[in-house]
């Protein structure tokens, strides 16, 4: 299995401190598989996803590849 993501920090949410911002949203995806688990094991919604900045922009996206 492979977890994949790309998040492009090129962008206002990410002034001044770039490591700030991804941390927040590396954080969320975290709790977003936290509270998902158990309800949808490697399923439809945690297969893939989008990461939002601080300003609602989409800034990239994740997949999960492979069998469980």
């Amino acid at each position: 299995m492979k977890f994949k993501c790309e998040i492009k920090m090129d962008n206002a949410a990410f002034d001044p401190d770039p490591l700030l911002e991804l941390r927040r949203l590396l954080i969320n995806a975290a709790m977003r598989f936290e509270q998902l688990q158990g309800s949808d094991p490697l399923g439809l919604k945690l297969r893939e996803g989008v990461f939002l900045d601080a300003l609602g922009n989409k800034v990239g996206s994740y997949t999960i590849e492979g069998e469980d």
